[in-house]
């Protein structure tokens, strides 16, 4: 799984770089993906992939914002227990068995 994600890792960079003339960075990664002997980028092919590396940074940014707001919810919500535990403390009460009841 891991080395089919890298493959489509490189076949959508080189694609990304061949599609806007990058042509010196298109040709250093497939150079690397086939030294890496993980893929051997054809040129002129496009990538069979269902994705683009457009529509995956998009969606790491959306994910990326999420998490932002899930940490800062996470954080008010870890302030709201502290407030309550020092506004009501726990009972200091023993909560073992009573031996006085022979």
């Amino acid at each position: 799984m891991a080395g089919e994600n890298l493959a489509e890792t490189y076949i959508l960079i080189h694609a990304f770089l061949s599609s806007r003339e990058h042509t010196k960075a298109a040709k250093t990664v497939k150079k690397a993906a086939k030294e890496s002997k993980v893929v051997n980028i054809k040129s002129g092919i496009a990538p069979t992939i269902n994705t683009s590396l457009e529509k995956i940074i998009l969606e790491w940014k959306e994910l990326s914002t999420r998490v932002t707001e899930l940490e800062t919810s996470i954080e008010q919500l870890n302030g709201e227990i502290r407030d309550l535990k020092a506004t009501h403390p726990a009972d200091k009460r023993s909560h073992s068995p009573s031996t006085s009841s022979r």
